[in-house]
């Protein structure tokens, strides 16, 4: 289950959004277009992998933390594993305002984690223009949700 959504979420690395954050993913996931779409992204690889029901089907990112406190499947950054949901809190605000996937666990030597984010850029961390491969520092991380894969 989980190569299946990290192979998901690769073959969109790449993808570029069109004017006024018009993406394919919306239509995916039947969310709105033209907002920023780092958690509609995150809910049509799911979809796309087949396993709509392991997390929730939302545009919010606040919407995925609630729902994983709810189930209890929040996790520290330092816990993070391939295949987690990983919140990030760039702004600094005490509250999650980006999501993108983990494709390998947390790197304790580097204290980074790899991700594959939509929504995102070099330029803009939390509405940029494509899907792109991260490397993200473990100090942006507000917590890894892991979803209920059945190989775990």
């Amino acid at each position: 289950m989980i190569q299946e959504v990290i192979s998901k979420a690769v073959s969109h690395v790449g993808y570029k959004e069109g004017v006024n954050n018009d993406n394919i993913f919306a239509g995916i996931t039947g969310q709105a277009n033209h907002q920023p779409w780092c958690a509609t992204f995150v809910c049509a690889v799911f979809k796309e992998a087949g396993y709509p029901k392991l997390i929730v089907n939302s545009a919010a990112v606040s919407a995925f933390e609630v729902w994983a406190q709810a189930a209890k499947i929040v996790y520290r950054p330092e816990q993070a594993k391939r295949g987690d949901l990983i919140i990030f809190d760039f702004a600094k605000t005490g509250h999650g305002d980006h999501i993108g996937i983990a494709i390998h666990d947390f790197d304790p030597v580097h204290q980074t984690i790899q991700t594959i984010e939509g929504n995102t850029s070099d330029g803009n961390n939390t509405n940029g223009d494509g899907v792109y491969k991260r490397t993200r520092s473990i100090s942006l991380v507000r917590a890894a949700i892991r979803p209920a894969y059945k190989e775990q």
